[in-house]
C-alpha cells in the first residue's frame, strides 16, 4: 500500500511550551488587572490541563495550538483540492471601534452579513478563513477584518471588490482606504497558519524616509486583557469563517454545490 504523502505545519509552529510560556504571560497580564472577569480567565487558563482537562478558551494558546494542528493540515488538503484559491483580506473600516465599544460589538452578524453578500457576488466557494482585529495606536480604534482563502472566478470577485470599496467603508475621516486585498498562494502551510491566530497586535504608525508605515505589535496591557476577554468570549471558533464547507470532527467537508463550481 502507497503511503500517504505527510502534510506538514507551518515552518516554525509553535511548540506546546512555547504556548505554555504564552499561556503565563497572559495569566499574569489578566491577574493584574481590578476586573472580576479578568481574574476569572486568569484562573481558567492556569486550571487549563490538570483534573479539569483542556480549558477550551479562545484565549488559551495552549487550547488554540490543539485546534491549530487539526484545521491547517485540513486548510492544506483544501488547497490541493481548489488549486485556483486566493488570499483574500477583507477589511471592514466601517465597524471601527473604540475600546468602549469593543466588548458589546459582536462579529455574528459580521459573519451572517458577508456569507449572504458572497452569494450575491456570485463566490461559489468554498471560503475559509477566521475573523482578526488590530488595534490600531494612533487612532486608538479596533479595526475588524478577516484572512480569507477564496475560490471564485474573476467576476466574483471584482462584486466583491466593489461591495468593499463603498464610500461609507472606503473613505474614513477623509482618509482614502484599500479594504480589500487578494493575493496568490505561494506557501501553502505558511499562509494557512496564517488565517488561524490566537493573538491580535497593535499597530504602531512611525515615518521613514518621509513616508508613513507600520509596524505590528504585541497589544499594551489593558489592550491586551481585553482581547483576551473577547478571545474568551468568541470561544475556540467563534471567528472561523466558512463557506460552502462544514467544519466538524476536526475534518472540513466540501458541500455539493462547491464541488460544481470547482475550479
Amino acid at each position: 500500500m502507497a503511503s500517504q504523502k505527510k502534510i506538514r505545519l507551518p515552518k516554525g509552529f509553535e511548540s506546546l511550551e512555547t504556548s505554555q510560556n504564552e499561556s503565563q504571560i497572559r495569566q499574569k497580564c489578566l491577574a493584574k488587572r481590578r476586573s472580576k472577569r479578568c481574574r476569572s480567565l486568569a484562573a481558567s487558563l492556569a486550571a487549563c490541563g490538570g483534573d479539569g482537562g483542556p480549558c477550551g478558551s479562545g484565549a488559551c494558546p495552549v487550547c488554540f495550538r490543539a485546534n491549530r494542528r487539526k484545521i491547517i493540515p485540513e486548510t492544506i488538503k483544501l488547497h490541493g483540492q481548489y488549486p485556483a484559491l486566493k488570499a483574500v483580506t477583507l477589511i471592514f473600516y466601517e465597524e471601527a471601534m473604540t475600546s468602549k465599544e469593543f466588548m458589546a460589538w459582536d462579529v455574528r452578524p459580521l459573519i451572517v452579513k458577508l456569507r449572504k453578500k458572497f452569494g450575491r457576488c456570485g463566490v461559489r466557494g468554498p471560503v475559509i478563513g477566521s475573523f482578526d482585529i488590530d488595534y490600531h495606536a494612533d487612532t486608538e480604534l479596533w479595526l475588524p477584518h478577516f484572512h480569507l482563502l477564496i475560490s471564485s472566478d474573476e467576476a466574483g470577485l471584482k462584486a466583491l471588490r466593489r461591495y468593499m470599496k463603498r464610500p461609507k467603508n472606503m473613505v474614513r475621516d477623509g482618509v482614502k482606504n484599500r479594504p480589500m486585498l487578494v493575493q496568490g498562494i505561494n506557501d501553502p502551510a505558511k499562509q494557512a497558519g496564517y488565517l488561524y491566530k490566537s493573538y491580535w497586535s497593535q499597530i504602531a504608525c512611525y515615518s521613514k524616509n518621509g513616508k508613513r508605515r507600520t509596524a505590528k505589535r504585541r497589544l499594551k496591557k489593558n489592550q491586551h486583557a481585553l482581547s483576551l476577554l473577547k478571545l474568551d468570549q468568541l470561544g475556540l471558533q467563534g471567528g472561523l469563517f466558512l463557506y460552502g464547507l462544514r467544519y466538524s470532527g476536526g475534518k472540513l467537508r466540501v458541500m455539493g454545490q462547491c464541488h460544481r463550481g470547482r475550479q
